[in-house]
């Protein structure tokens, strides 16, 4: 993942592809892990990863760390 935080967010669109990829079984673990028993009945962690990762895509130009735990610090304000 470490070489794909600098070429996505500069617009690299060969390097974003690959990047959401990566993510998107981080960020269901998360929303699993987030979503407690009154939330799971009208939500989905696969839906919220993939709502999360949306934003990511319209948002990755705005991140400016270069390292993965800058980009998980970012990615977990989504």
């Amino acid at each position: 993942m470490h070489d794909l935080l600098r070429p996505a967010p500069a617009g690299d669109v060969a390097a974003r592809q690959p990047l959401l990829l990566q993510l998107r079984p981080r960020l269901r673990q998360w929303a699993e892990f987030a979503l407690n028993a009154r939330f799971a009945a009208r939500l989905d962690a696969s839906d919220l990863a993939q709502v999360t990762l949306l934003e990511v895509h319209e948002k990755l130009n705005q991140f400016v760390g270069s390292s993965e735990g800058e980009f998980s610090d970012w990615l977990r304000k989504m």
